[in-house]
């Protein structure tokens, strides 16, 4: 994050932060409200448990990642390639040839900005224990039904939701 400037998010409310690695306690907070996020303090919005349930900690880490997909301009990934390349290495290993890239950053302009769809089982909705597996069939097909025969998408949303399933991750993440 910290080669392509960070990252924009709605923070609903204030995330723990810092502190030693057994999470007795935190040394500090990302406060609530809209915040740019540098590497360490979106890993600790995406990963926080203090305070918040499993299902806040996933809607958390979709509303990143759909944060990163719009915010993230290819070329300027491209243009901090050495700094995201020293701050991955430890941490990602690929095998995709360096002659790829341009292929690769010309797909990503072609997704950026589309319609990317998601299904979270999470309760109330879709039940921990029990689940009907006949009705997440059913959310499946109708996220990955074409637009024309989808329902309209739910209002946009200020903050990451827990509990809804299929809906888009604009609409899931506002």
């Amino acid at each position: 994050m910290d080669a392509v400037g960070g990252v924009r998010v709605r923070v609903d409310r204030p995330i723990p932060y810092g502190g030693p690695s057994d999470g007795s306690r935190p040394t500090g907070v990302i406060p609530a409200g809209t915040r740019r996020l540098d590497g360490e303090r979106a890993l600790w919005f995406a990963r926080a448990r203090q305070g918040s349930s499993d299902f806040a900690r996933m809607a958390r880490q979709r509303c990143l990642l759909e944060a990163i997909s719009e915010q993230a301009d290819p070329r300027r990934v491209l243009t901090g390639v050495r700094g995201l390349s020293a701050a991955t290495r430890r941490a990602v290993s690929t095998d995709l040839p360096a002659e790829l890239l341009p292929a690769l950053v010309r797909l990503s302009e072609k997704v950026r900005g589309g319609d990317l769809r998601g299904v979270q089982f999470t309760p109330p909705r879709f039940p921990v224990f029990r689940p009907d597996v006949n009705a997440m069939r059913r959310q499946v097909a109708a996220a990955l039904a074409p637009p024309r025969t989808r329902r309209a998408a739910a209002p946009a949303l200020a903050r990451p939701r827990e509990g809804r399933g299929g809906e888009s991750l604009r609409a899931a993440c506002g």
